[in-house]
């Protein structure tokens, strides 16, 4: 949840007074115009800037207040234009932000990332094998 924040990135004020809660399971569309805020407003939820008013909190925790790994527990974030060098399904890609080293020695891990997905996932194409001619 957030109340009366005020973001200023550059010199110029990107966000302020906005207040914003959402609850567990609620899933919610941010929508506007580019330029908006949304994007800055979603970086400042998951703690990625620092607002210059207001309060941020994530089910009752002051967010400043939490320690990078806790945060990386908590929230998944998944920037609008990740690049990725190799190809993944959407699947992966979001089970990539979700992924932290376990004591199990890592299966929690790959349980995460083979999680069926309600999202669409990207297959590329198929490689079309090309026969060599025989020479003799």
């Amino acid at each position: 949840e957030a109340h009366g924040i005020a973001v200023e990135l550059g010199g110029r004020r990107l966000l302020n007074g906005v207040d914003f809660a959402l609850g567990a399971g609620e899933l919610v569309g941010l929508i506007g115009p580019n330029g908006s805020g949304k994007t800055t407003l979603l970086r400042t939820l998951c703690g990625l800037e620092s607002p210059l008013a207001g309060h941020l909190a994530l089910a009752g925790d002051p967010i400043s207040e939490l320690s990078p790994v806790v945060r990386a527990r908590r929230i998944g974030y998944l920037p609008q234009h990740a690049v990725f060098h190799w190809p993944l399904t959407v699947a992966n890609a979001v089970a990539l932000g979700r992924h932290r080293p376990q004591r199990d020695g890592g299966t929690a891990g790959k349980r995460a990332v083979g999680r069926r997905s309600n999202a669409r996932t990207h297959r590329p194409p198929a490689r079309r094998r090309t026969r060599r001619p025989d020479c003799r």
